[in-house]
């Protein structure tokens, strides 16, 4: 970016941070046209001295200089320094070079494809048949031979502009690569711009087995692009007669319109009518509006929660209405996006608040079964003895449902390859479902389900109990593990900050790539290249037996593996599957299973956390001793000064492996 002006930039002569460039470098070689050397003598010496401490390779070819940190030592009432340019000599070669004040961006690098896509100035410009004027600067014809025109996007003098880059570079962060003429390493560059053309354009080679493993995930029903339908939607455009219609893709239009444009020339031009038509119902009856929620200029958020109704026009009932339950469009419309439940409200916050219980009422009263109990013939069935009409659920139900909905949030941040909302700076990633991060915020406590036949059971009724699961289940038939980035598991615990580190203190189960089964099974080595190849989910296929055991040690640093046969269940295990790439981990994820609120009689601990200085302070926490869901420590005979004794910092057992 060059040619933007001095915005909120003082005088150097006033301020220890400045940025001097050489906008005219391999034509200054006299000097600048006018310089205020005379004038200012000291900022020549101050640029000079700068310059002189840079290596000789760099001093002739540096572009942009940043001094912060140092004083110019002279006075300049009159800002005749602001934006002066000053003649300086290049200490290692006597060259003559031009430097100027500027701006702090200017010469910056930005990757600017998102914007390419995102500035506000493209719908008047295609209206006046004028090229997309950031495409432009990438799409320039080299014609003059001078590279730098054809990677510099020079910013309009139009003094309306005046203000808009430095009230709105914030949006650029990210994107920001250096500043021109640097030489910087290509893994420091924003992903945008390391993609594989860019690679072989630099003259690279893609080379296998040189990164380390990492998981990409799709967003339910995602295909590929097709390049030739054109990259964005057709455009009402301005003519003679006002209401031109183009018939060309690829073309600028208002964000507002672009919902609107989709779901027209999907529905209208789809060849399986009958699905749409059915979608069309369902979204009338499973409703989200652009009045409740603030993303009026997007796109995809609300074509992929309609593709839900569209993909499962025909499914069953249950399928649709889970899916509308978990997206975060429907979460944020009926208000229970972030509910926590009663038990962290009061814990956490000293507060008696209740979880949301909106979309718990709307999922019955809209979604589902209404207001009244029906007969076949659907008129509304009379309780005989009062002559009144019966009720199909009570506000004790929406209570209980309620604290069904807690401790929902959305699954990741923004990503690349989505629609983003520049106006809105940011926005959390709408198109993936929502996710339970931990048990913090979740209502741990027992539910019941609707009385039916004046029976009520309790939700999870046909599942089994936690306590009756076979001895280290997780190296059973049907266990199953999910890959994970890093020691932190995911599913329902979260550790401090200050546990995550697994090579330090804070050691996790490493397998043994020689002799455990369950390395075997984690890695499942390809046959041909004899590398791992790792999948998001591991569903054990049989039972497999454990390897080597080990004795829990203070100094945890000095156990050795291979531990498998002496814990109860892990949390994650590490797979060191290459000496050139970070370690894989995954996590083992307990089968669904009932935890009892009050197990019987000599099956319950209670502790108490002692002190007051702590998060926990004076809280009292209870547990079944049959379950592995807690540590172990040792007290001295006042029961104070505890000290942690585990295989693994996270090591859960149950309390006789505890004793």
């Amino acid at each position: 970016l060059t040619n933007l002006p001095l915005v909120s930039t003082s005088n150097p002569c006033k301020t220890n941070n400045n940025r001097f460039v050489r906008k005219d470098a391999g034509n200054d070689s006299s000097g600048c046209s006018s310089d205020s050397n005379d004038e200012f003598p000291t900022i020549v010496t101050a640029l000079t001295s700068f310059i002189g401490d840079m290596n000789q390779s760099e001093q002739d070819v540096v572009r942009v200089l940043d001094i912060n940190g140092i004083s110019m030592n002279c006075n300049d009432a009159s800002n005749d320094s602001l934006g002066a340019s000053f003649t300086v000599t290049i200490p290692s070669s006597g060259a003559i070079a031009c430097f100027t004040h500027s701006y702090k961006y200017e010469s910056s690098v930005f990757v600017m494809n998102d914007w390419v896509v995102n500035h506000p100035g493209n719908p008047s410009y295609y209206k006046d048949s004028q090229t997309n004027p950031i495409a432009v600067v990438a799409e320039h014809e080299n014609i003059s031979g001078n590279v730098e025109e054809s990677v510099s996007l020079n910013y309009p003098p139009w003094s309306f502009h005046k203000f808009n880059f430095h009230q709105q570079v914030w949006r650029f962060d990210d994107y920001l690569v250096g500043n021109y003429g640097d030489v910087i390493n290509f893994n420091d560059l924003p992903p945008a711009a390391k993609s594989p053309n860019v690679i072989t354009d630099l003259g690279g080679t893609i080379v296998a087995d040189s990164g380390e493993v990492v998981e990409v995930c799709s967003s339910p029903g995602e295909v590929a692009n097709s390049p030739v339908a054109g990259h964005q939607y057709l455009l009402q455009k301005a003519g003679d007669a006002d209401e031109e219609f183009s018939d060309a893709l690829d073309q600028d239009h208002d964000r507002w319109y672009s919902n609107h444009m989709v779901w027209n020339t999907a529905t209208l031009n789809a060849p399986d009518q009958l699905r749409q038509r059915v979608a069309w119902a369902l979204s009338s009856i499973f409703v989200v509006s652009g009045n409740s929620i603030s993303r009026t200029e997007q796109v995809e958020s609300w074509a992929t929660y309609y593709d839900i109704f569209v993909a499962h026009a025909f499914n069953d009932f249950k399928t649709i209405l889970k899916s509308v339950a978990f997206n975060p469009l429907m979460a944020e419309m009926l208000t229970f996006k972030g509910s926590k439940s009663l038990a962290y409200q009061v814990e956490r916050n000293g507060v008696l608040l209740y979880p949301d219980e909106n979309f718990a009422r709307e999922i019955m009263q809209l979604f589902s079964i209404g207001l009244f109990m029906l007969n076949e013939d659907g008129t509304k069935v009379v309780d005989e003895s009062t002559g009144e009409h019966i009720p199909t659920y009570t506000n004790s139900d929406v209570v209980n449902f309620s604290r069904g909905w807690t401790n929902f949030v959305d699954r990741q941040d923004q990503r690349d390859n989505i629609e983003a909302e520049w106006d809105l700076g940011f926005v959390p990633n709408a198109l993936e479902p929502m996710e339970l991060p931990t048990s913090e915020g979740r209502d741990v406590f027992p539910k019941t389900e609707l009385k039916v036949n004046e029976k009520r059971g309790y939700i999870g009724d046909n599942v089994p109990r936690c306590d009756a699961l076979p001895p280290k289940a997780w190296l059973k038939k049907g266990a199953t593990y999910h890959f994970r980035e890093d020691s932190q598991s995911l599913m329902g615990k979260k550790d401090p900050d200050w546990w995550a580190n697994p090579d330090d203190w804070t050691p996790r189960m490493v397998l043994d790539p020689n002799t455990s089964s369950l390395y075997a099974k984690l890695c499942n080595k390809d046959e041909v290249t004899n590398q791992c190849d790792f999948k998001s989910t591991v569903v054990l296929d049989e039972d497999i037996p454990c390897d080597g055991e080990c004795n829990a040690d203070r100094s945890r640093w000095r156990i050795s593996m291979p531990c498998e046969c002496s814990i109860d269940e892990p949390r994650t295990v590490r797979i060191d599957h290459s000496p050139n790439l970070a370690p894989v981990w995954y996590e083992y994820v307990r089968q669904p299973c009932i935890q009892l609120a009050f197990p019987e009689d000599g099956h319950m601990k209670t502790v108490r956390e002692i002190g007051e200085n702590t998060d926990y302070g004076n809280k009292a926490m209870c547990a079944d001793t049959r379950l592995p869901v807690a540590g172990t420590a040792c007290c001295d005979k006042n029961g104070q000064n505890p000290i942690h004794i585990c295989v693994f910092k996270g090591d859960r057992v149950s309390y006789s492996t505890s004793e």
